[in-house]
């Protein structure tokens, strides 16, 4: 069976996150806890890039533009020639590799649900999950209408056949025998409903620009307002449309339109089209007064789902945090390691923030010309956002066939999202210089730092624990062969960096307050406390394990981090959609796991201390 392949892959998530210990009170400087920094050195593997804020250089052009052949600016500090990895950045890079090590819950995760269309699919349970929706006591199709309580979507009583007395508001019509020019009709279209004749007249579309393509439909002696709803562009390609009849005051059925339907739907439609959602290219917005389709909730007093089309995209019935809930428990009534460590914000008022207690500086680079040499200035292939329908890559797949997608009673996460590393060669070709059309506002113009540039920073700390100390320096000090990813362009083969501890320094308060001298009290971590303090971590978290890369928790992560032993170049190209590369979409062939395609043994960075 084919499998698919990707630039990325997945560590699982650990079905119970660990609670860590209550974090200490941040006014004072406990003693038997840990305070000070670490210096670390950063050497690129493959060119960088990271984008500055907008406006950082006055006159200068926004990270996105283009004009007159000016770059986005890497991100720096006042000097657009002296590069700087924003501590921010760094954060985010160790923190990702410490969730993995700590057992610590998946806590990013959007409360949207996806939508999703398979009428077609190959995957038949997939499929048929999609048309089981559409039942004809279900579907119905209205004018949306809203209210001081919200939307609500009014539906037609007129019976659509003689056997629906309450009809659901559709007619289907036959177009194959009427001819259209473009968006413009040449004829008049009649069409019997029961005793009653809706008549649609010629002429002009009306092109809506907050939503889809339709005539207004006049009323005739005998016959009942209503609209014709062409949704797509080639309208000639289509047999049959749908006439939606317009609801009457005391002649329709009223369905509330909850607010999370409404804010899913707009989600979906900024995430599938962006800024084309509401114009002709998409134009699947809805507002008010405007035609909807919609499958009714089985309350029978609200909408499940609601769409521009009668074959809409429908909502799963998990979000996405539902789903991550469902594969890892979070830890109790208390917090994490990396919520207690990195600090916490809940995304309600209900929880409490937690400050934390590691802080990045901002990382310098001392290498004297850092850049990229010709084409200093590069145009990388342009970069969408994550697709999470494509449930064969994000959901847990048992055989060799994707069979789970969003909508199964129990799906599971496949965990972490983690890119590959990939050669300096390939990142290369990914980023060369292409030309960039007139009005492209897609493309961005980089100059990235090459491979072999070094920076220098530091990571301070205060009142952890041992094992919370140990639990940051495996985090930050990779073993030998393994490197993080940082910055743009990770699935192209940009961001592979090392990252190098040199000291850890240690301040001993009550020593430092005692005596009036710069150096009282800050003294190197010796290489046994380090040991003392990376197997403390391994012990608390991974009990009986002689080594903390030999557990099935961190083999996966392994495999992602090795620089050594990356995948061959094919297996993590970035995939296309056309030729052999669409096959893999439109068959949906599941996603190996990381370590089916990597195996790594990996050393300790720690030799385990000699036991008491």
């Amino acid at each position: 069976m084919p499998v698919a392949r990707a630039p990325y892959n997945f560590v699982p998530l650990p079905k119970q996150a660990v609670q860590a210990e209550p974090p200490p009170a941040h006014d004072v400087f406990h003693p038997d806890r840990l305070t000070g920094w670490i210096d670390a050195t950063i050497e690129t593997l493959t060119p960088v890039y990271t984008r500055a804020a907008t406006g950082a250089s006055p006159g200068y052009p926004p990270p996105s533009a283009t004009q007159n052949g000016q770059p986005a600016d890497f991100f720096h500090l006042g000097d657009r020639n002296k590069p700087v990895l924003a501590g921010s950045s760094l954060r985010g890079v160790v923190r990702s590799v410490f969730e993995v090590l700590t057992k610590s819950q998946l806590e990013f995760v959007s409360p949207r649900r996806l939508f999703y269309r398979s009428f077609a699919s190959s995957v038949t349970n997939w499929r048929n999950y999609y048309n089981e929706q559409f039942q004809q006591a279900r579907l119905v199709a209205g004018e949306l209408r809203s209210d001081q309580d919200g939307w609500t979507l009014w539906v037609s009583n007129e019976p659509t056949a003689p056997s629906t007395p309450n009809g659901n508001g559709i007619l289907a019509i036959d177009v194959k025998s009427h001819s259209y020019t473009g968006m413009h009709r040449t004829q008049d279209i009649t069409v019997a409903k029961s005793n009653n004749v809706v008549s649609l007249p010629s002429g002009p579309a009306n092109n809506n620009p907050n939503g889809f393509r339709a005539w207004e439909c006049r009323e005739k002696p005998g016959g009942i307002a209503a609209t014709l709803v062409l949704p797509g562009r080639c309208i000639n390609t289509r047999h049959y449309n749908q006439v939606v009849l317009t609801p009457m005051e005391g002649a329709a059925r009223v369905y509330r339109v909850p607010k999370s339907v409404v804010d899913d739907y707009q989600a979906w439609g900024q995430m599938a089209h962006g800024s084309r959602f509401g114009t002709r290219d998409a134009p699947r917005k809805l507002k008010e007064g405007q035609v909807a389709f919609a499958i009714v909730a089985t309350d029978g007093k609200s909408v499940a789902t609601i769409g521009a089309n009668m074959m809409h995209a429908l909502r799963y019935p998990h979000s996405i945090e539902a789903v991550a809930r469902m594969t890892s428990a979070g830890p109790g009534s208390g917090l994490d390691m990396a919520q207690a460590v990195f600090g916490r914000v809940p995304p309600d008022e209900k929880g409490e923030c937690v400050r934390g207690r590691v802080a990045f500086e901002d990382a310098r680079c001392t290498t004297e010309n850092p850049w990229l040499p010709a084409p200093e200035v590069c145009t990388p292939s342009i970069m969408s956002g994550p697709k999470p329908t494509s449930f064969q890559m994000y959901l847990q797949q048992q055989g060799g066939q994707a069979t789970n997608h969003w909508g199964v009673p129990a799906p599971e996460l496949r965990g972490r999202k983690f890119y590959w590393h990939r050669p300096e060669a390939a990142a290369l070709r990914e980023i060369s210089a292409r030309p960039v059309a007139g009005g492209d506002t897609q493309s961005t113009r980089i100059r990235p730092v090459r491979a072999g540039a070094e920076f220098a920073c530091r990571i301070r700390f205060e009142n952890l624990t041992r094992a919370e100390l140990g639990a940051l320096y495996a985090s930050i000090r990779l073993p030998n062969g393994c490197a993080h990813k940082i910055g743009m362009g990770k699935n192209l083969g940009l961001g592979s960096v090392r990252l190098h501890a040199v000291t850890v320094t240690l301040v001993q308060w009550d020593q430092r307050l005692a005596v009036l001298a710069p150096q009282a009290g800050i003294a190197p971590a010796s290489d046994a406390q380090i040991a003392d303090c990376y197997w403390e971590f391994v012990r608390r978290l991974w009990p009986g394990q002689a080594s903390l890369w030999e557990v099935d928790g961190t083999r996966s992560l392994a495999s992602l981090l090795s620089w050594q032993s990356k995948p061959n170049e094919g297996q993590t190209r970035q995939v296309g959609i056309t030729g052999d590369d669409g096959l893999q979409w439109k068959r949906r062939w599941p996603l190996p796991s990381a370590t089916e395609m990597v195996q790594v043994q990996l050393t300790d960075v720690c030799q385990r201390p000699p036991a008491p």
